[in-house]
């Protein structure tokens, strides 16, 4: 009996003993699962934090950087809007002279001359009152009269297209200051070239931009045919002649033809190669007396 209380004890034991060991044993395993989801909320919490820093990051390149980019671009870019609103303006101006063949104003000295199309006006460009004299030349400045006049539209054009972008920019938000503004119009050899200065400030929040001179070349063969033009005069005004078919074989760019009208008058034709762009004019020298 007594043996048998004493395995009852030691079988008790040992139950307690286990059911300790498992108490541990779960304490240690709720440790781990607590740890573990410990790690998970400093994971997730790490997660937000940056993704917060991102959209801030995001939100303060788009205020500081993008849009003004953006604003800035918006208002197109003067340089480019003044060049073209430049360019345009010359071509206007040498259609008109090319179609008065070579006058920027009214022709008051001219012969009729009916050629490829309807009778047109062509200027005299050097007549003389006097037989058998040289003719004397009628417009010694016709060169920069011409160029003045094409500085003049281009000065006005250009000042309309200024105030344009300024009303537009204003319309938008943005601050402007300009200064006077400054045309300079100079022939070259195939084209015409334009300087323009006027500083210009444009200014929105934390953008602003400045632009001050602006410029242009445009193609054009107006000198050349001038210039050979004003040459044709010096002979004719010298010589009472002109050899134009010399002339031609050291100056191909310009085709001359001439004609010779039933008063002596010479209508000559100047061509230019590349662009089929001409002028006429007249002239009217050493003339002898009828029958002679």
């Amino acid at each position: 009996m007594e043996s048998s209380k004493k395995a009852n004890s030691h079988l008790h034991f040992k139950n307690t003993e286990t059911r300790l060991k498992c108490k541990r044993s779960t304490r240690v395993q709720t440790q781990a699962g607590c740890g573990l989801f410990s790690s998970k909320r400093s994971q997730i919490t790490l997660f937000v934090i940056i993704s917060i820093l991102v959209v801030l990051a995001i939100i303060l390149l788009y205020i500081f950087v993008i849009k003004p980019y953006i604003d800035a671009s918006r208002i197109g870019d003067p340089k480019v809007f003044i060049e073209k609103c430049t360019s345009d303006s010359i071509k206007n101006s040498e259609t008109k002279i090319l179609e008065n063949n070579g006058y920027s104003g009214n022709i008051t000295n001219y012969i009729l001359y009916r050629g490829e199309k309807d009778s047109e006006k062509v200027p005299y460009l050097c007549t003389s009152s006097i037989f058998y004299e040289p003719c004397v030349n009628q417009e010694p400045m016709l060169m920069e009269n011409i160029r003045e006049y094409i500085e003049e539209n281009v000065k006005k054009d250009v000042n309309s297209c200024f105030s344009t972008l300024e009303k537009s920019w204003k319309n938008r938000g943005y601050e402007i200051s300009a200064g006077n503004l400054t045309i300079n119009i100079d022939f070259e050899t195939k084209a015409i070239r334009a300087e323009i200065q006027r500083s210009i400030t444009i200014n929105k929040g934390s953008t602003t931009q400045n632009f001050e001179n602006f410029g242009t070349k445009v193609n054009s063969p107006l000198y050349g045919l001038l210039y050979t033009e004003n040459k044709i005069i010096y002979f004719e005004s010298q010589y009472c002649a002109f050899d134009s078919v010399s002339w031609m074989k050291f100056n191909p760019d310009i085709i001359i033809k001439k004609f010779s009208a039933s008063d002596q008058t010479k209508i000559y034709t100047l061509t230019d190669k590349d662009s089929e762009k001409k002028i006429k004019f007249a002239v009217k020298t050493c003339v002898l007396p009828a029958g002679l």
